[in-house]
């Protein structure tokens, strides 16, 4: 049944065709000739490392639905030839094949939009975040929307104090979002904020975070596909508004993250 996937041009050899024959299984006749063009590209290369991946994990590699395996092998023939993206797509499938589900087309939606910056930019903000043992932030009992609203909101108020901040508290306040002190992950992008000056006095400062002018293109992708989304704090007190921007790994981001990247989950 796997042999006019294997004979594509003789495209899936190896590893690659293993892969193939257990994804495909009984569908392979009726979706492998319409598939062939596609798997003549980027697809051999990711079915190679997901059949290594998958041995070196000892996983049982299942066949997958046929309309998901079509949109995966599709989507994935597009993207770019770069090592994390070819891994993060070979993931991709070994988790389709373990859970395949109608939430996998929403993952290869959103792979299809990641290139080499917008993995490297992800893969940052993430593993910033409890040293990168990243299941130890996920345990946020609130994790939707409002939920991570209160607990970002709770959290800024207690690391800043109250109106006009003292400049050292912003500073350690910038140091702990930094290094992923928080227990969801969220980064600041950018605040206007009342600072206490000399002298009981008070004046307004402005800032920009560098991390997010360097990813913004980035950051701009990975939030229209729905893995990242911006956050507000914004609060009236004398002289004006404050405002906090923020950048947070939306619930569903999370799941996409970690089907794309199970090496970072610790047991």
């Amino acid at each position: 049944m796997a042999e006019p996937i294997i004979t594509s041009g003789a495209v899936l050899v190896g590893t690659a065709a293993w892969f193939a024959n257990r994804i495909f299984g009984p569908s392979a006749d009726v979706v492998g000739d319409s598939l062939k063009a596609y798997l003549q590209s980027r697809v051999p290369a990711i079915f190679d490392v997901a059949s290594k991946m998958a041995e070196q994990r000892n996983v049982e590699i299942a066949p997958i639905k046929p309309g998901l395996l079509a949109r995966l092998v599709m989507d994935a023939s597009f993207s770019d030839d770069a090592e994390d993206i070819t891994r993060w797509w070979a993931n991709l499938f070994i988790d389709a094949s373990q859970f395949g589900s109608n939430i996998h087309a929403v993952y290869s939606d959103m792979m299809a939009l990641i290139g080499p910056d917008e993995a490297k930019a992800l893969d940052e903000f993430v593993r910033a975040f409890e040293n990168g043992k990243f299941p130890a932030s996920i345990s946020f009992s609130g994790a939707d929307g409002a939920g991570i609203d209160l607990m970002r909101d709770d959290w800024l108020r207690k690391k800043l104090g109250q109106p006009p901040f003292a400049k050292s508290r912003i500073e350690a306040l910038e140091r702990a979002m930094d290094v992923g002190d928080l227990p969801w992950p969220i980064r600041y992008t950018s605040w206007r904020i009342p600072v206490q000056g000399a002298k009981e006095t008070t004046y307004w400062e402005g800032k920009t975070n560098p991390w997010y002018s360097e990813n913004r293109n980035a950051l701009v992708i990975l939030s229209r596909a729905g893995i990242l989304r911006d956050g507000l704090v914004q609060r009236s007190v004398f002289g004006g508004d404050y405002t906090i921007r923020t950048v947070e790994l939306t619930p569903l981001g999370m799941d996409f993250y970690n089907a794309c990247n199970p090496e970072v989950i610790e047991p």
